[in-house]
């Protein structure tokens, strides 16, 4: 029997799955006592099916409940599938029995992490801290993170530039360091931290530089790019950063040649012409693709077709679901799809891709009833109900907030990063990149106060209602999203609402007040945002500098065309419990 099991662990090691996991359906009736054998078993498993690895591993430890080694090898299988509560009470067993284990705390440190228990995290850290004197990277890269999951983000960068002066050749290091500092749109610290490691061999360290690089000095992106290897420009991560950032800035795509014969090339040109505007084009080469089965892009296509009303187009791409295998259509998506199927416009064939839909996000449920109360039986009567319950519009008393300095700021941004969003609503306009709460800078911070008190606000005037008794048990908050928008002379926004929120909210820091005649510019409330509906607005807001409006993350929404040469600026963010 021994000769057997050593037979098997011989195979395991040869890297042999096929041939081990024949032998361990073989050799389970014969082995079903030796923990050993559910030790190796779990080996097998473990490849391809978590699960039953984790099942070997609860036999083995049945039969031999004295071994610590299988205590911890079911702890980093529980860990390895995420289940983060059921690995801690493995990794504290063997704790208990050794108290010094430094890898059984940094295991349990990640685990707390991995469930935002920061606290336990960090206390697991420290005792790592305390017992690997003079091992700063074992422990500090894992505090860093803790720190940034609680937003202390000086506190991370000062760990992370002491590490770089003691590791300064390590490339993992400085890429973390410059996500970090990109995160907080120091890009400039970016460019400085990674120009010496731009070489060949360090791709995502070349990504990064580069990204920074457009932010900040395009003629400097144009002179370093040209210094690459051509094996480094042809490869797909550059593609797709010439996608994302180049041709939002001026450089001409379509004139470099050497890109036409890569993969993806046409679909990822496809979705560049709708996110600069040219959605018919776009879609053209996106059709074209689908048709070589290339479904790259497919739920982006059928949104940009949505935002813009391109029926024909809609409904082709839509035939194309039918052939995708193991297809499914995101929930948003697959709801509005419900509603139209409803209406019988065209999509008959998507019942059977509709059927059955269930929907786990409670703010699209809440849309999608909405919705399709107003559609299927003509009546916004809860969408009435609910906006006068709950829609939030106050004139803000700025006091010592520098309004003009913070309105300035945020225009310098859209000067320097006019970036467009995948799932961008914004027509003619520039949205910009990432967490505006998140830049270390003093006007961010002082905009960000401001409506910390009006959402406060809110939540306290708003307590009685059903709706923020459900998502809100305490009055505490924060932010799933946060950018600015400009819209320039004839902009708008179609009509959408936010997944990602429970509140959504809008402060106008620049409006030219003489283009607001006759609904020009109004934020709009209740207009389906569906193809093939002619549908009309339940409410309208004239909107006006230094006014913030509060709503449900539900409730469809969109923005009037409005007639003005200077530029509207204004700050959308979600507001989710904390």
């Amino acid at each position: 029997m021994n000769n057997e099991l050593i037979d098997l662990e011989r195979v395991l090691k040869a890297g042999q799955l096929s041939l081990a996991l024949a032998k361990v359906v073989k050799m389970k009736s014969a082995f079903a006592k030796f923990d050993y054998f559910w030790y190796l078993a779990s080996a097998v498993y473990e490849a391809n099916n978590l699960e039953m690895a984790i099942q070997s591993m609860d036999k083995a430890i049945e039969i031999n409940k004295a071994d610590l080694n299988y205590y911890y090898r079911r702890a980093n299988l529980l860990k390895k599938s995420h289940n983060y509560s059921e690995a801690i009470l493995d990794f504290k067993l063997i704790d208990s029995k050794i108290s010094a284990n430094l890898d059984v705390k940094v295991n349990l440190a990640t685990c707390f992490l991995n469930l935002k228990v920061f606290d336990l995290a960090l206390n697991y850290y420290t005792e790592v801290r305390f017992l690997q004197k003079g091992n700063e990277y074992f422990y500090e890269v894992g505090i860093a993170s803790v720190f940034i999951e609680q937003k202390k983000f000086n506190e991370a960068q000062d760990i992370y530039a002491k590490l770089i002066r003691k590791f300064p050749s390590d490339n993992l290091l400085l890429l973390n360091f410059a996500n970090l500092k990109a995160k907080l749109h120091l890009h400039e610290d970016v460019i400085v931290l990674l120009k010496s490691k731009v070489t060949s061999a360090s791709y995502p360290v070349i990504f990064r530089y580069f990204s920074s690089l457009l932010l900040v000095d395009m003629n400097g992106f144009a002179e370093q790019y040209e210094l690459l290897p051509q094996n480094i420009k042809e490869t797909f991560e550059f593609l797709k950063l010439k996608q994302n950032y180049c041709d939002k800035s001026g450089i001409n795509f379509n004139s470099l040649t050497n890109f036409k014969t890569l993969p993806l090339y046409n679909s990822i040109l496809g979705l560049t012409l709708c996110k600069q505007g040219e959605v018919a084009n776009g879609v053209k080469l996106l059709i074209e693709q689908f048709n070589n089965k290339n479904y790259v892009y497919y739920n982006e296509s059928i949104f940009y077709c949505m935002a813009s009303s391109l029926h024909t187009e809609l409904s082709e791409i839509l035939n194309f679901a039918i052939n995708i295998e193991n297809y499914t259509m995101p929930e948003p998506l697959a709801y509005e799809m419900r509603i139209l199927n409803a209406k019988q416009n065209c999509l008959s064939k998507f019942n059977a891709v509709m059927k059955g839909l269930s929907c786990e996000n409670l703010i699209t449920k809440k849309n999608l009833e909405i919705s399709a109360d107003k559609v299927l039986h003509q009546n916004s009567e809860r969408f009435t109900k609910e906006l006068n319950e709950l829609l939030y519009v106050e004139d803000l008393s700025f006091g010592d907030f520098n309004f003009r300095n913070v309105k300035q700021f945020i225009h310098s941004l859209h000067d320097k990063e006019e970036f467009y969003s995948q799932d961008q609503t914004v027509r003619n306009g520039t949205q910009t990149e990432g967490t505006l709460f998140t830049y270390q800078s003093e006007n961010v911070l002082e905009l960000k106060n401001v409506i910390d008190g009006a959402v406060s606000n809110y939540l306290d005037k708003k307590a009685h209602t059903k709706f923020i008794k459900e998502f809100f048990e305490s009055k505490e908050f924060e932010y799933s999203s946060s950018f600015s928008i400009r819209l320039k002379e004839s902009g708008h926004h179609v009509d959408h609402y936010h997944s990602n929120g429970i509140v959504s909210g809008v402060l106008y820091l620049d409006i030219d007040s003489t283009s607001l005649g006759q609904g020009s510019g109004w934020l709009r409330l209740g207009q389906l945002g569906l193809p093939y509906m002619d549908d009309f607005a339940e409410y309208y807001i004239k909107p006006k500098e230094g006014q913030i409006v509060l709503f449900p993350s539900h409730f469809w929404h969109g923005v009037n065309e409005f007639k003005s040469s200077s530029n509207r600026l204004a700050v959308v963010f979600d507001v989710i419990a904390n």
